[in-house]
């Protein structure tokens, strides 16, 4: 799930990709669809850094508690 987060990371924020998005939906009137998408995208990726936030957390107290076994 990191690398998918971070694939699109890399990928949608280069600069030549935005602004190409950004060209797209300007010559054809399509800001809207792009905000939505945007604002679905930013909720989704933080979801999914929440979701990566978590599983390391409950991983590092995996290995803290076989540890201590």
């Amino acid at each position: 799930m990191e690398w998918v987060e971070k694939f699109y990371s890399e990928y949608y924020f280069r600069p030549k990709t935005a602004w190409r998005v950004v060209k797209k939906a300007f010559q054809n009137n399509d800001l809207p669809r792009l905000y939505k998408e945007a604002r679905e995208y930013l909720f989704i990726s933080a979801k999914r850094k929440q979701f990566i936030k978590e599983q390391k957390a409950a991983n590092s107290m995996r290995g803290a508690e076989e540890s201590v076994s």
